[in-house]
């Protein structure tokens, strides 16, 4: 039988690899929902063109809706106050595809002119 302080040293080793592990699946994770923002982002284009078709108002949380075809929810970018895009979602299909970093919105590294999305909301809300 192995002596207390090896026990020890053992445990703090598999401690110390469960929390690096933990941190690099976070951070991949996180990565993953940016790269799926992005190119929602790209899809969408340009923020105040033509398929800009509405927006929903959530707490801390600001979205604007695109249209594709007849789907006027077709596409989907949300931001924080600050700019960071926080969650995006692409219903041009059945199969509708969410990304979100809404648990953990700073560590996005996704982001918009928060300015142009005041004035887009300000805007939309003044036209509905």
């Amino acid at each position: 039988m192995s002596s207390w302080p090896a026990r020890v040293a053992v445990l703090a080793g598999a401690a110390v690899l469960l929390v690096g592990a933990g941190r690099w699946e976070r951070q991949r994770e996180i990565d993953a929902q940016v790269r799926g923002m992005k190119h929602v982002e790209a899809l969408v284009g340009k923020l105040d063109g033509p398929t800009l078709s509405g927006y929903r108002i959530q707490k801390g949380f600001y979205c604007l809706t695109y249209r594709r075809g007849t789907n006027v929810f077709a596409l989907e970018l949300c931001t924080d106050k600050e700019g960071r895009v926080v969650e995006a979602i692409d219903r041009r299909t059945d199969d509708r595809h969410i990304w979100s970093l809404r648990f953990a919105p700073v560590s996005s590294t996704a982001h918009l002119d928060p300015a142009e999305l005041r004035r887009l909301l300000k805007r939309m809300v003044r036209s509905s």
